[in-house]
């Protein structure tokens, strides 16, 4: 039952096996060394492992630990899991950060602490320890730091910067990682190294990948960020104009984050600087913060109802003239639609449908010449695909809660026809996906979603109707057709 193939399954076996060895350890002991710990150690390898198998895993190693268990000391476990990883194992990014915290569950001493961060910084120092090896160490130095003040530790910041400078790029991450969760431990030592000012440091964009995991290991353990914000905040702001968008795409994760913890401080100073006509950059990366916040299951009532009561000041983003502010406004609108829709119900009906619609009619196209024949491509393909998205997720929703309120019948509009490729094969999709979910059958309700469900249905049924899909390429169109008819004569003989 224990393997990465089913790790809810997974999780409850791990779950049982420690609440045994808590009652009767020496009774279970023989039975976990022959039969378990094998799997164990193949689980804590696996790049599949997430969530609470994984947690019960860390927690049942930790359980044979303390037990001390013969074959299963913490030396013995250690070595299995640590020095294992050398040699020709081959694992990947997400194989080594579970490794690394399965290293890190099993050091509940302050002596192993102690002996696992000598080894760890031992390994840094060697010339000739492997990438994969260095990787490793950097991230058990992330996993352990994060719970123990590491500031005692000698040349322990020179050994993380240095490996900023390494050729491997899956190093330098390792690097940051484990430099954002040591500041957790320590804020007042670390926190300055890692916001060096802009401009001053080579490095910047790994030292605001090493603020971000700090920021997200805040919040994943809601500590409280309140005394580090007035550091952190203007570091990122200097960052919302750069011309990387890997960097803006982290300061927009960091202010995401950070408005799930302090809504109040950072609702504000977004507002700010959607206001800024002339600075697109920032606009954008506003419509990505707000996204990452929406996505988080993490976040707190509290920060979904102050971005519920702002959600009107930021849906102008989808009205915006640059298509990047445009397209990163849609993505918000789908997140939220897909994770928290009571953030924007209120605001369907009289912006967010309209927008979407009026998405759907915008044609920019560029034509491509392949020598024998022109090729049309659409320069809005992404904002396309994500309107229809939106659409089919809004209409199921509209379905199920029996016509609630979303939008207005006047939305109803004629949409290009001429859309090329997959655009027509997408909007058909959404209908017709639609209606494979709810059937046919439940004709009696879709008919009680009255003007709501017509506003939301007709731009994708017209996008259906319009489009090219009598052309050979498309070979749904007859089904495509025939479910987006049914529901539109359900719905407007309602």
């Amino acid at each position: 039952m224990v393997n990465d193939m089913d790790l809810h399954l997974s999780h409850l076996a791990l779950r049982l096996a420690d609440r045994l060895l808590a009652r009767a350890p020496a009774v279970c002991g023989p039975a976990l060394l022959t039969h378990l710990h094998p799997r164990m150690m193949m689980l804590a390898r696996s790049a599949l492992v997430q969530g609470s198998a994984l947690t019960s895993l860390i927690r049942l190693f930790r359980s044979v630990v303390q037990a001390s268990l013969p074959g299963m000391s913490y030396a013995d476990l250690f070595a299995q899991l640590y020095s294992s990883n050398v040699g020709g194992a081959d694992l990947s990014k997400q194989a080594l950060t579970n490794l690394s915290r399965c290293v890190a569950g099993i050091a509940c001493t302050p002596q192993a602490t102690q002996q696992a961060l000598q080894r760890f910084v031992a390994d840094l120092q060697n010339a000739g320890t492997t990438e994969a090896q260095k990787q490793l160490a950097l991230l058990c130095l992330g996993e352990v730091g994060q719970a123990a003040d590491l500031a005692s530790l000698a040349g322990l910041k020179d050994l993380v910067l240095a490996c900023f400078e390494s050729k491997s790029e899956d190093t330098k991450l390792a690097a940051a990682f484990a430099l954002g969760h040591i500041a957790v431990g320590n804020m007042g030592t670390f926190l300055p190294l890692v916001l060096q000012p802009a401009g001053t440091s080579k490095h910047q964009y790994l030292l605001l990948a090493a603020v971000k995991d700090m920021v997200v290991v805040f919040a994943n353990q809601q500590k409280d960020f309140q005394p580090h914000l007035a550091a952190v905040l203007p570091v990122l702001l200097q960052q919302c104009k750069a011309e990387e968008d890997s960097v803006r795409t982290i300061v927009a994760e960091c202010l995401g984050v950070l408005t799930t913890m302090l809504p109040d401080q950072i609702i504000p100073v977004l507002l700010q600087l959607s206001q800024d006509v002339s600075d697109k950059l920032s606009r954008r990366m506003i419509g990505n913060a707000l996204r990452f916040s929406l996505s988080r299951s993490a976040a707190s009532a509290g920060a979904l109802q102050a971005i519920t009561t702002e959600m009107h000041r930021f849906l102008p983003l989808l009205q915006d003239e640059d298509l990047d502010v445009k397209k990163a406004a849609l993505l918000m609108v789908n997140t939220a639609v897909h994770h928290n829709a009571s953030t924007i119900e209120a605001h369907l009906g009289t912006t967010v449908v309209p927008a979407l619609i009026e998405t759907l009619q915008i044609k920019l196209e560029r034509v491509v010449d392949l020598g024998p024949f022109k090729h049309r491509v659409s320069n809005l393909h992404f904002h396309i695909l994500l309107g229809l998205c939106t659409i089919d997720q809004r209409l199921s929703a509209t379905l199920r809660a029996g016509g609630r309120q979303h939008a207005s019948a006047q939305d109803r509009a004629d949409l290009p026809g001429d859309h090329p490729g997959q655009l027509p094969r997408a909007a058909g999709q959404r209908v017709s996906g639609a209606g494979d979910a709810h059937g046919a059958g439940r004709q009696g309700r879709v008919e009680g979603a009255g003007a709501p469900g017509k506003a939301v249905i007709a731009p994708a049924f017209l996008a259906v109707h319009n489009s090219q899909l009598y052309s050979p390429y498309c070979r749904s169109w007859p089904s495509c057709a025939s479910t987006a008819q049914r529901w539109w004569w359900a719905l407007w003989s309602s």
